[in-house]
């Protein structure tokens, strides 16, 4: 990857400080989203928070995502059709809540309404998760995990200091809550499932009939779900072409507490994979793409179903793209060898072994620095391993191991 890297030396860190996108922020926006669509904030906790928010309400049985990137907002409504789109064709993946708003505007921010319908889920876009680690978490995207046991909002925060204190939200008096109902996050009922002469969700047949599933989705499922979702026909509902800088442009453009000097390279390093990319000859028919596909944007559902999420870089696009970020999680975050082989061997293709597969993963690397710019300083406690990631771009070193933002 030399010729994408720019060894020039940082003029210094990442300045960090008060932001637009804290926490206190997000507990602010999450408040008036349990207004406005009537539901009961009681006991949120708050999963995840970087380049999003993300907070399960238990009592009303969703996952709240709040956008923390004004520049990116705009993608929630592409979410919303390509969700109900995948709810038509029976993918399974998660769905929208049933009866509210989608997509949720308030004030500066956007966010989308989520059946909660995880047991096993995902660190967050960009971030592969922990090898091996079952994290509980249906969040429907998000890039870095909170404090374990984040609940409510920090005392003096909330709607009175009590309720923050007990770690409680309460929306404003007079607010009308109600729990979200619906089927099951794939649509159908476990008899319909067996009408359809297969085994439940969360079951799979063996040779002595049926055995439960559990655990953390696997690379085997992220395998068996893209070449499912690849083999979908062209959705009849607008989707961007294949990009995958257009979000780098974009949080750069809106970059919060980034100096002049990491800016400059950052947008130099951009233009640099842009030519690249333009002259990589794809070896996969093109078609709709998931766009941000590892381990992390799977969740084990109740009922044992792995289900799809996170539909923020959907595209009609090479599907080669969906397989590089396990390669990628393989090379600089150091997890086992077999995880991407086990990839390549179910969906029938080795990423590694294409001869676009550098620049691929010179792209994956940058949208992985990038992700967090536009919340530096809203969000200091991910300024050091994102010293870390620029360094080893900077430096050319691809021997640097990443960890996830936290």
């Amino acid at each position: 990857m030399n010729h994408l890297n720019d060894v020039r030396r940082p003029a210094g860190g990442p300045v960090a400080g008060g932001g637009r996108f804290t926490v206190a922020r997000a507990w602010e926006v999450l408040w008036e989203i349990c207004a406005a669509a009537g539901l009961d904030g009681q006991d949120a906790e708050m999963i995840k928070i970087a380049a999003n928010a993300i907070f399960r309400l238990p009592r009303a049985g969703v996952v709240v995502r709040i956008s923390g990137s004004r520049a990116m907002a705009h993608r929630a409504d592409k979410v919303v059709q390509v969700a109900r789109w995948l709810a038509r064709h029976d993918v399974p993946a998660v769905r929208l809540a049933p009866g509210l708003p989608a997509p949720l505007r308030i004030a500066d921010t956007v966010a989308t309404l989520w059946i909660d319908a995880g047991r096993e889920g995902p660190v967050g876009p960009g971030e592969p998760p922990e090898p091996a680690a079952g994290i509980p978490s249906p969040a429907v995207g998000g890039d870095v995990q909170p404090p374990t046991g984040a609940r409510g909002p920090a005392a003096g925060h909330g709607p009175t200091a009590r309720h923050a204190a007990q770690g409680r939200v309460v929306p404003p008096r007079g607010t009308t809550m109600r729990p979200v109902t619906g089927r099951a996050a794939t649509g159908r009922s476990a008899s319909e499932h067996a009408a359809r002469g297969r085994p439940a969700p969360g079951w799979a047949a063996t040779a002595g009939g049926v055995s439960r599933t559990d655990g953390p989705p696997t690379e085997r499922d992220l395998a068996v779900a893209l070449r499912q979702l690849h083999a979908l026909p062209l959705p009849d509902i607008p989707l961007p072409r294949f990009d995958p800088l257009a979000d780098v442009r974009l949080r750069l453009a809106d970059a919060e507490g980034l100096p002049a000097a990491d800016l400059a390279f950052l947008q130099r390093l951009t233009a640099r994979c842009e030519a690249a990319l333009e002259r990589v000859v794809y070896a996969l028919p093109a078609g709709i793409i998931h766009g941000d596909a590892h381990l992390g944007n799977l969740v084990r559902a109740r009922d044992g179903e792995v289900l799809i999420c996170d539909f923020d870089a959907a595209c009609h696009g090479p599907p080669e793209w969906d397989l590089i970020p396990l390669a990628v999680g393989r090379l600089r975050f150091g997890y086992p060898p077999e995880q991407h082989a086990t990839l390549a061997a179910t969906y029938g293709f080795d990423v590694m072994r294409w001869p676009g597969f550098e620049v691929l993963r010179a792209v994956r690397e940058l949208k992985l620095v990038t992700s967090v710019v536009p919340v530096l300083a809203s969000n200091p406690r991910v300024a050091a391993q994102f010293a870390v990631r620029l360094a080893s771009l900077r430096y050319q070193d691809e021997t640097v191991r990443w960890m996830p933002y936290s």
